[in-house]
C-alpha cells in the first residue's frame, strides 16, 4: 500500500490504525448509509416481524452451521418478533440445499448478488419490511439496522467456516471470532446484552464510529484532494498513452 496516497475508509478506529503505521486515511460516511439518506429510505410504518441474517459463505469459504438448531431458537422467539423472514447471501440462496433446509421452517428472501448494481436497493427494501433484525454474527447488517433504528439482536447458534477448495481446511469460525478478534468481541457483547427490542445510546454511538458518521474531517478538502489526485492520475495515463502511440509510430 502506498502511504502518499489516500485511503477512504468509515472507521475512526482504523482510520487510527493507519495513521500510527503512517498512512493518510481519510473518513467518508458508508456508501450504503449514504445511499440510505440520500434516497431517504426509512423502516415502513407497517414493517413487523424479524428479518434473518444468518453468517454466510463467500467465494472462498463455506458456512457449515445447523440450521435445523438456528430455526428451532427462532422459532421460540416471542411473538412481537413474529413473521420471521431468512435473507440469505446470494451464493447462500443459490446453493439448493441451504436455501431449501430454511425453506422448510420461514420464507426466504435475498437481495441478490452483491455486485448487482440494485443490491443495496434491494436490501433495504427487505430492511424496511421488518420491524427487528438478527443474526448469529456481527456484520454490517447490523450496523444498517441501528442506524435505520431496527433493534437487532443475535441469536447464538455456533458455526464454522470450510474452505471450497480443500474441505479439510477449516477457517475462523464463531469461537475463534471470539477468541482471535478482540474488537468482534467487544461488538458482539455491545449486540448481545441488552433488551431485544432496543436500541440502546452505546449502540447508536458504536455505529456512528464505524460507520463514518462522527467524521472529523473536513470533507469538502478530502473531495479537492480526490479531485486533484484524479486530475495528475488521469494526466499521467494521456501521458503514458501519447508516448507508447508515439512508439508504435
Amino acid at each position: 500500500m502506498n502511504k502518499r496516497k489516500y485511503n477512504l475508509i468509515w472507521s475512526r478506529r482504523i482510520q487510527n490504525h493507519f495513521s500510527k503505521s503512517g498512512f493518510k486515511a481519510h473518513i467518508l460516511e458508508n456508501p450504503f448509509i449514504y445511499y440510505r439518506n440520500k434516497n431517504n429510505i426509512k423502516q415502513n410504518e407497517s414493517a413487523s416481524g424479524t428479518v434473518v441474517f444468518p453468517y454466510h459463505s463467500d467465494e472462498g469459504w463455506l458456512v457449515d452451521l445447523d440450521i435445523k438448531d438456528f430455526c428451532s431458537r427462532l422459532e421460540s422467539l416471542s411473538k412481537i418478533f413474529k413473521p420471521i423472514t431468512i435473507c440469505l447471501h446470494f451464493l447462500d440462496y443459490i446453493n439448493d440445499d441451504v436455501r431449501k433446509a430454511y425453506e422448510e421452517y420461514f420464507n426466504v428472501v435475498t437481495a441478490g448478488d452483491i455486485y448487482d448494481k440494485a443490491f443495496v436497493q434491494k436490501f433495504y427494501g427487505i430492511l424496511s419490511e421488518n420491524k427487528y433484525s438478527t443474526s448469529n454474527a456481527i456484520s454490517t447488517y447490523t450496523f444498517y439496522s441501528i442506524n435505520m433504528g431496527i433493534p437487532f439482536f443475535i441469536t447464538e447458534v455456533p458455526f464454522k467456516t470450510i474452505n471450497r477448495q480443500q474441505s479439510n481446511i477449516e477457517g475462523v469460525g464463531s469461537k475463534r471470532k471470539l477468541l482471535i478478534y478482540p474488537e468482534y468481541q467487544k461488538a458482539f457483547h455491545l449486540f448481545n446484552s441488552h433488551d431485544k427490542n432496543k436500541i440502546t445510546p452505546q449502540q447508536i454511538e458504536y455505529v456512528k464510529e464505524e460507520m463514518g458518521l462522527c467524521i472529523t474531517n473536513n470533507t469538502n478538502l478530502i473531495k479537492l484532494n480526490l479531485f486533484i489526485f484524479g486530475i495528475i492520475k488521469l494526466l499521467k495515463t494521456q501521458i503514458k498513452k501519447n508516448i507508447r502511440i508515439k512508439q508504435i509510430r
